[in-house]
């Protein structure tokens, strides 16, 4: 099985829109620290939206569908 990385693409395992990883990090304090974080980005209307998502929330989408 493919891990999450930098450019591939996932959905949220709750649904939402396709979004591309733009990098795995991990977050310096609060509630989640020690769960890898992936930044994403996607498009809202044209618009380039982005947010950071616990990596356990994300399923890679395959690059034929």
């Amino acid at each position: 099985m493919a891990s999450i990385t930098a450019g591939i693409v996932v959905q949220l395992k709750s649904g939402g829109p396709c979004m591309t990883v733009r990098r795995i990090h991990m977050p310096t304090g609060g509630s989640l620290q020690g769960i890898s974080l992936a930044d994403c980005q996607w498009f809202e209307d044209q618009k380039a939206v982005s947010g950071d998502f616990p990596v356990v929330s994300l399923e890679i989408i395959p690059d034929d569908e």
